[in-house]
């Protein structure tokens, strides 16, 4: 990559961490045009468009990301992001799945995010297992939290669930 595009992707990414979404967007897409096969272009400008709700944008963009850099874990959970927004919830999780805890920049969203995967396609038991671990990752995290009450509710643990609304009164207090 030369260092034209370098800085260019260097500018927008901080327009991205900035809130400017559309600048980003503006910026990594004229890096895509110029180079087709940056993966740190096609990433960021994904990850612009998801900001945006642009998902089935991005969509396009982190697919071919992914021929460029297969094993590339951010890219994969964005890919999972962006089919959950458009509901593809079993995509979803399993881009979810293709990324480690080691991988993950934040393992307590990719398990958050799971979790509601698992939990929109009725799969409570393991939606159950993903909130568990995003709260093992952020304990105080009011809405892992009500999520697993949610599904324990719906497989009938009413104690666990008493359980987790207690534990979110204590936190609130606090």
């Amino acid at each position: 990559m030369n260092s034209q595009i370098k800085n260019q992707l260097d500018i927008a990414n901080t327009h991205l961490k900035q809130g400017d979404f559309e600048q980003a967007v503006y910026l990594f897409q004229d890096a895509v045009n110029r180079s087709t096969t940056s993966v740190q272009a096609r990433a960021g400008l994904a990850k612009a468009l998801l900001r945006l709700n642009r998902s089935d944008e991005a969509v396009e963009h982190l697919l071919t990301a992914l021929e460029y850099s297969p094993d590339n874990a951010d890219i994969s959970y964005n890919l999972g992001v962006a089919y959950h927004r458009q509901g593809k919830y079993q995509s979803a999780i399993e881009c979810y799945a293709a990324v480690s805890d080691s991988d993950a920049e934040s393992p307590g969203d990719l398990h958050f995010n799971l979790g509601n995967a698992y939990q929109e396609m009725g799969k409570f038991h393991d939606a159950i297992n993903s909130y568990r671990k995003a709260l093992d990752v952020r304990p105080h995290d009011i809405d892992a939290l009500k999520n697993l009450a949610v599904a324990y509710q719906r497989v009938n643990r009413d104690a666990d669930a008493r359980d987790c609304y207690e534990r979110l009164n204590q936190i609130r207090e606090a």
